[in-house]
């Protein structure tokens, strides 16, 4: 009874994990168009920060993906964020 539940709400897990990682280049569209406007040296040295971020989210976004294919959802996550807080 609770297993068609249980792939439900994996199937539910898996597409929002696709919808989040395809969702990124529209978000880098966005910091490109302001990169035009900025100006001065502090409104640069702000987008290039941005962009540091976005690149850091879009690294871990992969790493996750990559651990719950091979851990599972449940244990995934929690490994790759002992291995980061080893690594820092």
């Amino acid at each position: 009874m609770l297993l068609p539940l249980g792939i439900f709400i994996l199937i539910i897990g898996i597409g929002e994990i696709a919808y989040g990682i395809n969702k990124r280049p529209a978000e880098e569209a966005e910091v490109s168009e302001q990169e035009v406007e900025a100006e001065t040296p502090e409104e640069m040295q702000v987008l290039a920060e941005a962009e540091q971020m976005e690149e850091a989210g879009r690294l871990y976004d992969q790493l996750l993906s990559k651990y719950i294919e091979h851990w599972g959802i449940p244990s995934g996550p929690q490994i790759l964020d002992n291995e980061i807080r080893a690594y820092t």
